[in-house]
């Protein structure tokens, strides 16, 4: 191993363990500096084999800097340095990053650890030579004493310290004050420590640590490093909650935490949720990554009238890279023990999780009182659930299957391990689709299991196919648009089975030409499209159309201007826009009392409606529309980071003519000559958080028909609450 000891105007007047040459050529007691000199010393047999290289007064060689590659690499990370209350973390805010991908969606920040641009930065340990810097340096026998902004470096690892005492013989290094301790991926303060050169082991006094990938990081009164890739903490605290943020924390009298299996194991642990003591476990294991491992879960706890206790111990079992199982026994204290499992699968085509619970009901009866008022409907009460997602080659497939025993397992039993979540309608499907550049299409089998007796049962479709010519999103160019739909709706209770639902095959199409037209300051979109509709009743009633049909032709007009003014609201600079919009529709009357309806509903008003042009969701139903809407929007936008702070919009729809096509033949016809006004505000004053508020006013009438708010707040561990 080369020892270079050198001394470099970077470093003002240091003196760069020049006893360390010293020693080997007068072995006593020397405080004699040399500021002048490089030296180079290589361990042979025990002893210091050293070589000097004077220079001239005021001559100091430069500090021997990682390779310019290496230098480019870390570059543009100089400007971008941790400041503020958790600079001790290397956490930098959002608003500060250089490279945006650094902060998904949610992330108030990031930890980026400051450029390494020591000696040798680029090189593995044991391939660098050992660099030392002081502001002043003794040696006595074969203890090299240093003091002021020591720093010691080797390849990528760094110590800097107040003061350091390094034994030349033994390479074992004590340094005292403002510790730090840097590697890739890893950073240590501590208030003391003793480590070995050679091994790169020692043990860190009043420390704290943080890995800058996984987040993970804590502080204890003492960190010990028995091997290169293990830290053992003794009363400790570690969270991988990021520094304004601290959600969830573990406490533990000893932690060991091993960085290449990615796991650590806690004595004496208690888990605390925004510094309240929730959990107290004797010992746990947990990630301080993304890698999984085989053990238990976290245990759930309930209690309820109708089920009494219920305790659930999760055991995962990690089989594969690709695949893994999940086994949860759940013992119901009324009803007996129910077993969940969960199994997933990732391959190159797809991932697959297939999931079910099954349990012996014990208070089932087959032969209840009039008095067993809560006696399940059977014995064996069972859920299970299938859904794939995936592709082969440009084919994407899709499974989404659930199904459960009965129509009360949602309401005696949770099922929050489980993929199926509680429902009214459990969907059983499966499909194929295709996406290209200019068209998309997808063929899809779906029927629903109804676990809801309030609610009648829903229409199968049993295929539906769709074929989509792609927008282009041209602008200047004619747009051809098409879209084709064929669906054969099922049902239990049809009319041919007895019931009165009405089944068949409904073909529908819709093609036109738009032509968009768009500058900065704003656009102008005329379209113009025909509809059509066409049916294949299996049964109907006697003297009805069994193949109704319907032709429509509309078009619409939609322009809008985009006006911008620069504005300063504090310290932040703002761009409003104020955006009048006008939207004409046209779309022919055409009688379609036979048509049946099999998916249409009616779409609820709201600002987004001014500019729609239909009314009806599915397709059994085609408007009578001569209207115009004029809306307008005004947007405040934060220059800095681009976010959309404020939008205000109003808007109201002016009818020329009644409208008489109606879902049911009993609704009277609309002949309001003018729509409520909508108003919409969104609001948010952060990445985090998302507030909205709709109005519907009556102006005839001088009422509102309709008024609500939102909030959405997505923590940044992905977590969201709505309100």
């Amino acid at each position: 191993m080369a020892v270079v000891i050198s001394h470099s105007q970077l470093f003002k007047r240091r003196l760069l363990c020049t006893a360390i040459a010293a020693s080997a050529v007068a072995p006593a007691v020397s405080q004699e500096a040399y500021p002048h000199q490089e030296w180079s010393c290589t361990a042979v047999n025990g002893e210091w084999q050293c070589e000097t290289q004077s220079t001239a007064p005021g001559v100091y060689p430069q500090a021997k800097l990682a390779p310019i590659q290496s230098r480019k690499k870390t570059q543009s990370r100089l400007k971008q340095v941790a400041t503020g209350p958790y600079q001790q973390w290397d956490w930098v805010p959002k608003n500060q990053l250089n490279d945006p991908e650094q902060c998904k969606k949610g992330c108030g920040g990031a930890y980026v650890a400051p450029a390494a641009d020591w000696p040798d930065a680029d090189k593995e340990p044991d391939q660098a030579n050992i660099h030392a810097s002081a502001d002043q340096s003794s040696m006595e026998n074969n203890v090299v004493t240093l003091s002021g902004d020591v720093m010691v470096s080797q390849g990528h690892r760094r110590l800097s310290a107040n003061s350091a005492t390094l034994d030349r013989i033994s390479n074992q290094v004590t340094a005292e004050g403002e510790i730090e301790v840097r590697e890739p991926d890893l950073l240590i303060r501590a208030e003391s420590v003793t480590m070995n050169t050679a091994s790169k082991l020692g043990s860190f006094q009043n420390a704290q640590f943080l890995q800058h990938d996984s987040g993970f990081r804590g502080n204890a009164s003492t960190i010990e490093r028995n091997q290169e890739n293990t830290l053992d903490l003794q009363q400790a605290v570690v969270t991988q909650c990021t520094p304004d943020d601290e959600s969830w924390m573990i406490r533990a009298a000893s932690i060991h935490l091993d960085t290449e299996e990615g796991w650590g194991s806690a004595k004496h642990a208690r888990l605390n949720i925004k510094g309240l003591p929730v959990v107290y476990t004797p010992y746990i294991t947990f990630p301080i990554d993304d890698r999984r491992k085989t053990g238990f879960l976290w245990p759930t706890l309930s209690s309820g009238s109708d089920s009494g206790f219920e305790f659930s111990a999760p055991y995962y079992l990690n089989l594969a890279p690709n695949y893994d199982l999940t086994i949860a026994p759940r013992h119901i204290e009324k009803r007996g023990t129910m077993v969940e499992t969960e199994a997933r699968h990732l391959s190159q085509f797809g991932s697959w999780v297939i999931s079910g619970a099954h349990l012996e009901d014990e208070l089932f009866k087959s032969t209840p009182s009039l008095n067993d008022e809560d006696v399940p409907p059977r014995e064996k009460r069972w859920i299970g659930n299938i859904k794939h997602a995936g592709s082969i080659g440009v084919i994407g497939t899709s499974v989404d299957y659930g199904k459960v025993s009965d129509e009360d397992f949602f309401e005696d039993f949770s099922n929050n391990s489980l993929e199926l979540k509680r429902t009214s309608h459990i969907n059983q499907s499966a499909s194929f689709s295709f996406v290209g550049d200019n068209w998309s299409s997808s063929l899809k089998a779906e029927q629903k299991q109804t676990v809801d007796r309030d609610l009648s049962k829903q229409y199968k479709l049993m295929p539906q196919f769709e074929l989509i010519k792609q927008a282009s999103a041209g602008n200047f160019e004619t747009e051809w648009l098409f879209e084709a739909e064929f669906t054969d709706f099922q049902h239990d209770q049809s009319i041919n089975d007895g019931g009165s639902f009405v089944t068949g095959q409904r073909t529908f199409a819709e093609t036109g030409v738009s032509y968009p037209m768009r500058w900065a300051p704003g656009f102008i979109v005329p379209t113009a499209k025909v509809r059509s509709v066409n049916y294949d009743m299996d049964a109907i009633a006697v003297g009805a159309d069994d193949s109704p049909d319907t032709l429509v032709p509309l078009g619409s007009l939609d322009m809008g201007l985009i006006f911008e003014r620069d504005g300063q609201f504090g310290d932040s600079g703002y761009t409003q826009t104020l955006e009048p919009r006008l939207y004409y529709l046209y779309s022919d009357y055409e009688e379609q009392s036979d048509n049946p309806n099999f998916d249409t509903r009616q779409l609820d008003f709201s600002y987004s409606q001014l500019f729609r042009d239909t009314r009806f969701s599915g397709h059994d139903r085609f408007d009578d529309a001569n209207q115009l809407s004029l809306g307008l929007t005004s947007r405040f936008i934060e220059n800095n980071e681009g976010r959309e702070v404020l939008s205000l919009s109003l808007g109201q729809i002016f009818y020329f003519e009644d409208r008489r096509i109606l879902l049911g033949s009993s609704s009277p016809e609309d002949t309001q000559s003018n729509s409520s006004i909508a108003a919409e505000i969104q609001f948010q004053p952060s990445d985090q958080l998302w507030i909205t508020n709709t109005v519907l006013w009556d102006s005839r009438k001088d009422i509102i028909d309709e008024g609500g708010i939102s909030a959405h707040y997505q923590s940044d561990n992905n977590s969201l609450y709505n309100l």
